[in-house]
């Protein structure tokens, strides 16, 4: 397959929403996304306008985060047949996705959501802004010590009351009622909500100094290693509670008669402190990626087609790759069994036989023998389509994935077929296409820049072949 992959590393953000014009927005037609494998734009219309939207983000001074970019691309793939039918430039249809999004109805509230620690793939988040698609982006590989870090980290403590419902002790507070911190979605956002909640304030000077030296540092780590989506979640949820029992705190202090005064102002201290205590943590984890990426060397066999020549097939091949290997996939143009095939049966337009990638050019795939066969280009944008796409979801979201594919030759008919394939030619074309595609971990004590510590398997996004049947492919009038 011969698909590149849109990818940038982002701060994330949708602040940079509010700098579009939502009024001046003509309404995008509402459609119901179809699967992956039955996208109508085809492969050079959704290559172009994937760069038109890097672009386009790119231009932005606050870009908004990857998982909004993948949203408002796959919103414009489902929605139009032809590239000249989308709306460009983007800002009007940007503008009205984003009014959209944020005006969506908010989640059922019968119970309150609670925080959870870095491990949890779910995030804490305010009436106001929707919570991130769980699909888009899922936990981040992080070693074993990181980890155990993480799992100990207690923020049950987090969040904001809707009133003054809390049992003392001593020396604490605990929440009976918590309700939705703010989600803020890029660490920007939280280093702007700390500078604008705090300014001014003379109370509590060392606890404002600390939180913010620790955002400043956090914010200067996400320009350099992305932050996962956890980690996000994490930062938002201790920036809300920071702000929360710093306005409490104050509201405590500023009473004159209140019973168990002294406690309860120490217990929003410790409160603050617990939520310095979180950047710092997240601070001390390793986000970095590969800087290269690893090819098993593949496999080939030789056929004879029904005229006497030879052609060279691949059969298996396995790449491990980050985000690098969107930049170093390249082409298929030709193989002589697709030209073959093509010219003997003047097969034309979907039905025409191509150099088929078996690992994905998203994911790195090169145009060498064990990584091409022929198929017809039907497939080619079809079926194949849903293991690439679950790959090039998982390198936009830059994580480390391993992309294998076998071709399974041995076909023994025609599946119905009216073009006259010779049995000889019928052993050249593969029955199907078995693909895995796995999210891969970092080994503990692993140098997180060199792929080959990226050994531990940690999702299987995709295993199962994908057949080719050439029922479909029709002989030309």
């Amino acid at each position: 397959m011969q698909k590149n992959v849109a990818h940038q590393t982002r701060v994330p953000s949708i602040a940079a929403a509010n700098r579009v014009s939502a009024g001046a927005a003509k309404a995008m037609p509402a459609v119901s996304r179809p699967p992956v494998a039955q996208r109508v734009l085809d492969e050079d219309d959704t290559d172009r306008l994937r760069g038109l939207i890097t672009e386009f983000f790119d231009s932005m001074a606050h870009p908004p985060d990857q998982d909004l970019q993948n949203e408002f691309f796959d919103e414009l793939v489902a929605g139009y047949d032809a590239i000249e039918e989308v709306p460009m430039p983007f800002d009007e249809a940007y503008a009205q996705f984003m009014s959209a999004r944020v005006t969506a109805p908010a989640p059922s509230s019968s119970s309150s959501p609670s925080l959870t620690t870095f491990s949890s793939s779910t995030s804490s988040t305010s009436s106001v802004k929707k919570e991130p698609k769980e699909s888009k982006q899922e936990a981040y590989a992080i070693s074993a010590e990181d980890e155990a870090l993480f799992s100990s980290m207690d923020l049950s403590s987090f969040g904001r009351t809707t009133d003054a419902t809390t049992t003392t002790s001593s020396s604490s507070s605990v929440l009976v009622s918590p309700a939705p911190a703010p989600a803020y979605t890029s660490v920007v956002e939280m280093q702007a909500a700390l500078n604008t909640g705090l300014r001014g304030q003379l109370k509590y000077k060392e606890l404002k100094a600390a939180v913010l030296e620790a955002a400043e540092a956090i914010v200067k780590k996400s320009k350099v290693e992305p932050l996962p989506r956890e980690a996000i979640a994490e930062l938002s949820a201790a920036t809300g509670a920071f702000l929360d029992a710093n306005a409490e705190g104050q509201r405590i202090a500023g009473q004159k008669a209140l019973p168990n005064k002294r406690n309860l102002e120490a217990a929003e201290k410790d409160k603050m402190q617990a939520a310095i205590d979180q950047f710092r943590k997240v601070l001390g984890v390793e986000f970095r990626r590969p800087v290269d990426m690893l090819e098993t060397p593949g496999a080939t066999v030789t056929k004879t087609d029904a005229q006497g020549g030879t052609h060279t097939l691949g059969t298996n091949n396995t790449i491990v790759t980050g985000k690098i290997g969107a930049a170093k996939g390249r082409d298929a143009h030709t193989m002589s069994a697709s030209i073959y095939l093509t010219k003997q049966y003047g097969l034309t337009g979907h039905n025409a036989f191509v150099a088929g990638h078996l690992v994905t050019k998203g994911a790195g795939g090169k145009d060498n023998d064990e990584n091409l066969t022929p198929i017809a280009s039907g497939f080619n944008q079809g079926g194949l389509r849903t293991p690439e796409s679950e790959a090039e979801k998982m390198m936009r979201a830059n994580k480390v994935l391993s992309y294998a594919a076998t071709a399974n030759y041995g076909r023994a008919g025609k599946d119905g077929s009216l073009v006259p394939f010779a049995a000889k030619d019928l052993e050249m074309i593969p029955t199907s296409i078995t693909v895995k595609v796995v999210e891969r971990g970092l080994r503990a004590g692993g140098d997180p820049t060199t792929i080959v510590d990226w050994s531990e398997e940690l999702r299987v996004a995709f295993n199962e072949p994908v057949p080719f049947s050439l029922r479909d492919v029709l002989p030309s009038l």
